[in-house]
This record gives structure tokens, C-alpha cells and sequence, in this order.
């Protein structure tokens, strides 16, 4: 009985000093702390893998590799509309996701990107669609995280240059480089989207580029 009440004590004097260390912040340490979790998860998110892939939703695909500018190894799925199109969709994800979505997704509510392309497919549309730089199957990212050329990742900072290669390998593409190209860029990949356009303005003055479609773009 008195281990137990000791027992009881201790866990009511953890959540006392808890909660005190919470609203009192001493020296600064709860903002250190939070500012470096939120750090960490902006450059070094955990890699997710692609649990599902096109052909579970019936679309025939390629799995292949776009190179950026700066060297960086991005894994890619290409989706041919099932009659010849004219009309490419290239596709990015938000951050701690991956092309596929997150089967663990935020509060627990997981996100599947894979229906919605499968809506472009039946439309008529090819779609371009990859795993930005240290997410998924694409090289970079640092630490325990990285996977070939190691590189932090940016928050769309340094994904822009993701866009930008994705960008040009459909303009080179044997079937795809005269196509009418539409953004579809999501959350961080909006983000690296806009950022994409700012630094390589002649590019993206391109005529085929027809339109972009950002899904909730942050501010930070």
C-alpha cells in the first residue's frame, strides 16, 4: 500500500513540475525545445515509404528518375493517360508525406493521394508525380535520414529546384515534351512551386505551362 501512495506521488509531482516547466519556461528551455523539434521536422522529417502505387488503382505506370540541377536523385511514377494525351499534370506532396500521401497522415487521419490521380487519369490527363528531395524514395535528406547525395530538407526552399527538374524532364520527354503542362502542387510543394517560378522566371514563361493549382500553400 505504500509503495503504491509513493508510486501516486511521484506521477502527481512529474505532472506538477511538467506543467510548471510549461508555463513558467525557465531560461528559455520550453521555446529551445519546441523551436528544435519544429526544426527537425522541417530538415530531417522521417522517411516514409509508398506503401500502394499506381497499379493498385488499375493505372498502368513507370517507375523512374528525374536528376535536378543540383544532382539530386528524384524517384518518380509516371502515368500515362490511357489514350494518347496532350494534357501532363505534374504532382508534388506536402511535407512528412510522401507522392503516395501518409497511412499515419496528421491526428491520425491518413491522406492517399492516389484516388485523386486516378480521377486525372480517367480525365484524360498524364501525370508526372515524385518523391521531393529526402522524402520517400528520393536521395537526400541528413542523418539517420539521408539516402544518396545527403541534403537537408527546405520546407520548399530547396525543393524548388525538385519543381524545376520535374519541370524539365517533361519538356524533354519523348512523349510528353510538347504537352499542355498544369501544376498540381500541394502544401510545401506549393510553396516550392511559387519559389520555382521567382528564381527561374524564363522557364516557367514557357506558353504549355496552361495553369497551376496550389492546395493549401503555407506562410512560413
Amino acid at each position: 500500500m505504500k509503495m503504491l501512495v509513493y508510486a501516486i506521488g511521484a506521477v502527481v509531482g512529474l505532472v506538477v513540475l511538467a506543467v510548471a516547466f510549461w508555463f513558467t519556461n525557465p531560461f528559455g528551455l520550453r521555446d529551445s525545445l519546441l523551436a528544435n523539434q519544429i526544426v527537425k521536422m522541417r530538415v530531417a522529417p522521417t522517411r516514409l515509404s509508398n506503401p500502394k502505387n499506381p497499379d493498385d488503382y488499375g493505372m498502368a505506370y513507370s517507375d523512374v528518375d528525374i536528376i535536378t540541377d543540383d544532382n539530386i536523385r528524384l524517384s518518380a511514377w509516371e502515368i500515362p493517360a490511357a489514350a494518347p494525351s496532350d494534357r501532363t499534370v505534374i504532382l508534388n506532396h506536402p511535407l512528412t508525406t510522401t507522392r503516395y500521401g501518409s497511412e499515419d497522415g496528421l491526428d491520425g487521419i491518413s491522406a492517399e493521394f492516389l484516388p485523386m490521380v486516378k480521377h486525372l487519369h480517367d480525365a484524360g490527363y498524364n501525370v508526372v508525380m515524385y518523391d521531393h528531395r529526402g522524402q520517400g524514395d528520393s536521395d537526400g535528406g541528413i542523418g539517420r535520414n539521408a539516402k544518396g547525395t545527403s541534403v537537408p530538407v527546405g520546407a520548399g526552399v530547396t525543393e524548388w529546384q525538385d519543381v524545376v527538374g520535374s519541370l524539365k524532364y517533361v519538356l524533354s520527354h519523348a512523349d510528353f515534351a510538347d504537352d499542355e503542362i498544369i501544376f498540381l502542387s500541394q502544401c510545401m510543394g506549393a510553396n516550392a512551386t511559387f519559389l520555382a517560378w521567382q528564381n527561374a522566371p524564363e522557364l516557367f514563361a514557357n506558353p504549355q505551362i496552361k495553369g497551376l493549382v496550389a492546395n493549401q500553400p503555407t506562410l512560413s
